[in-house]
């Protein structure tokens, strides 16, 4: 991946963050979400946007859904948390 592919990524998250936090419900997040995810001209991996999607929908409040968002924002800029142990690959 190059840089500009990945300023790209971070670039989107950050705006669809933005827009997720300004949400006044859980299902108006989703819609975000949703909508950005589902856009043809999104640059995240076909793979990860589906496990985003639904680790998205399973998100039962609107701050859990703003949590998530905030995680994958994070795991994108290269600052995502990994649990003790693991010993797969970082991206």
């Amino acid at each position: 991946m190059t840089e500009q592919q990945v300023e790209k990524k971070q670039s989107a998250l950050r705006e669809i963050l933005n827009k997720v936090y300004g949400a006044n419900s859980k299902e108006d997040a989703l819609v975000i979400v949703t909508d950005y995810l589902n856009d043809p001209a999104c640059v995240i991996r076909q793979t990860q946007r589906k496990s985003m999607l639904v680790f998205a929908n399973r998100c039962g409040t609107l701050v859990s859904l703003q949590s998530y968002i905030t995680n994958s924002f994070l795991y994108f800029e290269g600052n995502g948390i990994v649990k003790p142990g693991y010993k797969g690959r970082f991206r």
